[in-house]
């Protein structure tokens, strides 16, 4: 894992992103789209959300009723 203030370029990007399924975006953010039920979604927010507070990291996440999208 790259340390929280290393920046990626652009040309680096796709390398770092290949091994990290489902994942896609650009030099301005990432985002990841999951489908998943409401409560499924429900509970990963909550372990993303542990995880994020331990990386000091502050997610964007929106929970639709199929589908859970976090960038």
């Amino acid at each position: 894992m790259a340390p929280r203030n290393e920046i990626i370029t652009a040309a680096e990007l796709p390398a770092r992103l290949a091994p990290l399924e489902g994942w896609h975006g650009d030099t301005t953010g990432i985002s990841r789209t999951c489908s998943v039920g409401y409560d499924t979604a429900i509970r990963i927010v909550g372990e993303v959300g542990q995880a994020a507070i331990e990386l000091e990291h502050r997610p964007d996440i929106d929970i639709r009723w199929d589908r859970l999208t976090s960038t």
